[in-house]
């Protein structure tokens, strides 16, 4: 069982799922999700850990013009009222951004950060943008 999470636990953990990673300069393993016929633009999705919290981010290269936060924030409130797993918000810098959180700090098994954060977190992140943000 697993007390406490660090950068190391999660890169081993992505390579795991075959996931090419790096660090960032934030200290996040990071990878991308490319554009393709299904969804236009980039995924970023960023995994990192501090004080036992383990924070998952995805976010997507299209910007949010000035003229269109009023829909996107309709569609934001509507993800959020219906969407459990992550909150979506947006940025000061016109990003569309997913994030959960765990907190490890009572025995939480390998198995269930492997299934349901790094395998789960990337998919359910592109499916969120491709359904809700497809015509950006």
């Amino acid at each position: 069982m697993i007390n406490s999470i660090d950068v190391n636990l999660i890169r081993r953990l992505c390579d795991k799922a075959n996931l090419t990673t790096r660090i960032d300069d934030d200290g996040d393993v990071s990878f991308c999700l490319d554009a393709d016929s299904d969804f236009k633009h980039d995924v970023f999705i960023f995994f990192g850990a501090e004080n036992n919290w383990f924070t998952m981010r995805g976010m997507s290269n299209f910007l949010i013009k000035q003229d269109q936060v009023g829909q996107v924030l309709v569609k934001l409130n509507e993800i959020n009222r219906s969407l459990r797993f992550a909150k979506v918000f947006l940025a000061d810098n016109g990003r569309i951004i997913a994030e959960r959180q765990e907190l490890i700090d009572e025995g939480v098994s390998e198995e269930f950060l492997f299934e349901n954060c790094i395998k789960m977190f990337p998919a359910v992140v592109w499916h969120l943008f491709k359904d809700y943000f497809g015509d950006f």
